[in-house]
């Protein structure tokens, strides 16, 4: 590693040696950055539960945006997948990397590397888990009944039963 500056000549068959040229100014860099932090956290921007969430919250959102906040000057990131690389969006103004593809349902592993302008990648960052779950649940069986706490007449109550209980309790 190092800034080096390289200037040459040329030599005739004669063995005469022109003036050195120019020098120009060459970095070489083969030291990857420093792995990257655990990211801190995701943004759902889908559906009712949005915003900046933990890992420990499911989400609807198919494109979680991890964030990993803000990169050195030239440094570019990459998102990894159950340890595969996957295209994706840094966005400089949220500190967020967000992949391209939607992810599928289930648990997903995701880490991300960052690489500097030489191209030298860092080690992963600590791996976290997301849980996509875009499935509705099951609609749920009519209630069986209801329960009438106001009034002379109290008590269990079957469907269709007049109550004047504004608040009945459902028996489900």
């Amino acid at each position: 590693d190092g800034v080096y500056q390289i200037s040459y000549t040329l030599t005739d068959a004669a063995g005469n040696e022109s003036v050195r040229s120019d020098a120009i100014s060459l970095t070489i860099d083969k030291t990857p950055p420093n792995q990257p932090a655990i990211p801190t956290g995701f943004i759902d921007d889908i559906g009712l539960n949005q915003g900046n969430l933990g890992f420990l919250n499911a989400t609807d959102d198919t494109k979680p945006s991890l964030i990993i906040g803000p990169l050195s000057t030239g440094y570019t990131a990459q998102l990894y997948l159950n340890n595969q690389h996957v295209d994706s969006v840094y966005d400089s103004d949220t500190g967020t990397l967000t992949p391209i593809t939607a992810l599928t349902e289930g648990m997903h592993n995701l880490s991300y590397t960052v690489v500097d302008a030489a191209g030298n990648e860092s080690a992963r960052s600590p791996t976290v888990t997301i849980s996509i779950d875009t499935t509705s649940p099951l609609q749920p069986a009519a209630p069986t009944g209801f329960f009438d706490n106001q009034g002379a007449e109290t008590g269990a109550l079957a469907s269709g039963q007049v109550t004047d209980d504004t608040t009945p309790d459902l028996t489900i």
